[in-house]
């Protein structure tokens, strides 16, 4: 019975035509085949387009797909194969693509939940029943439904934190999971502030000559100009540098890096944005005030415009989405492909939930609320200090 088996197949083969297959195994292995014939538990195949080749066989569990010529393809799962040819192929496609989504919902669930935590409650009971008013806000953001923190590929760290001048700066690192360099478009990634959208790369060029350096403004359109490219390349301008040469002196210009690589499981941290730059008022419904104190320093106050506004020590307001006075986030945008050309996006949208009147800390800031505020959500890395001025 065996050796009828066999000679039906190979009569089989020889009525096939000699159109070569793609076999893939379950290992990733792709072999270019020909007279491909399945059996019951084996897979039979040849190597070369030869009537005289020798009949491979391979073990049907082994088998991943085996694409045919004409772009349809036989789909294995363990033991058995599929009956449909194109038709099994698109099921097991979008089957692989509701995995994937699944996979990436629970893993930006799971980090959504590290901001989100329980609302903050003060303490100090003795502090609070003296009605002084606040000396400074305690504002805790969590973020908006429909932000995408992180997926199967990448994951967004974000922390506020106060800068040199005693200013509230958002830090985003980025963490590559994957065993691909990711690549960020600078130029279609945005900080967000209130309504209004900043992308991390400015257009810039500095030339240096004979030692000495200037800086001057450019534009994607110089870039790829300079560098004799055009299409995507040539607009993006991976921080090339151009330089000339006179009979006394050399000048070389290096442009802004648009687009900047994550090794695999590596990190790489953006550069930090100011939450609230000078001019920045109106994004925030007009309750940040922004004062200067030199040319370098200037820190960000909250004023309420209302007497009846204005918090008590250890007094709360609570916001939603719709209206949250304060709103700053991010939107990433990466790809594996270093021209960019297939992306993929996060979107980080915070609002501040709760605002604390706060009683104790020293002018910048930098006062620890364990001692006045529950410990439910004293870790959060987004929760910041804003001073309050009347």
């Amino acid at each position: 019975m065996k050796k009828l088996f066999i000679l039906v197949l190979l009569f089989s083969c020889l009525l096939v035509g000699y159109a070569q297959d793609k076999l893939i195994t379950q290992k990733g292995d792709v072999k270019t085949v020909y007279s491909v014939e399945v059996g019951p538990t084996n897979i039979f195949y040849k190597l070369e387009n030869k009537d005289s080749a020798p009949l491979q066989q391979i073990l049907k569990k082994e088998v991943l797909t085996i694409i045919h010529p004409d772009g349809s393809k036989e789909l294995f799962n363990g033991e058995n194969a599929s009956d449909s040819k194109v038709e099994k192929a698109e099921t097991a496609s979008t089957t692989s693509s509701k995995q994937d989504m699944t996979e990436s919902k629970l893993i930006n669930d799971s980090l959504v939940a590290t901001y989100n935590g329980k609302l903050v409650t003060y303490i100090d009971d003795e502090i609070k029943a003296k009605n002084k008013g606040a000396l400074i806000l305690y504002l805790l953001p969590q973020l908006k439904k429909g932000s995408i923190i992180g997926d199967s590929n990448l994951d967004l760290d974000i922390k506020v934190d106060v800068d040199d001048n005693y200013n509230r700066i958002c830090n985003l690192t980025l963490k590559n999971k994957t065993d691909k360099t990711i690549y960020i478009d600078l130029g279609n990634t945005f900080f967000i502030r209130g309504t209004e959208s900043t992308p991390y790369y400015i257009p810039s060029a500095t030339s240096s000559t004979n030692g000495q350096s200037g800086g001057v403004g450019v534009n994607l359109g110089s870039v790829a100009g300079a560098l004799g490219v055009g299409g995507v390349a040539g607009t993006i301008a991976n921080g090339v540098n151009v330089g000339g040469e006179t009979s006394r002196s050399s000048t070389t210009t290096t442009y802004s890096q648009r687009v900047v690589a994550i090794p695999p499981l590596s990190t790489k941290k953006l550069e930090s944005q100011l939450i609230f730059p000078l001019g920045s008022e109106s994004l925030y419904s007009n309750l940040i005030r922004v004062k200067k104190i030199d040319k370098k320093t200037f820190y960000a106050t909250i004023k309420f415009e209302n007497k009846s506004d204005e918090l008590k020590t250890g007094e709360t307001r609570l916001f939603d989405e719709n209206n949250s006075p304060i709103n700053f986030g991010s939107y990433i945008t990466y790809s594996f492909d270093e021209n960019c050309s297939d992306i993929n996006h996060l979107n980080a949208k915070f609002y501040v939930r709760e605002i604390i009147g706060y009683g104790y800390g020293t002018l910048y800031l930098k006062a620890n609320p364990d001692k006045e505020l529950s410990t439910n959500y004293k870790s959060s890395p987004v929760a910041f200090y804003v001073q309050l001025r009347y």
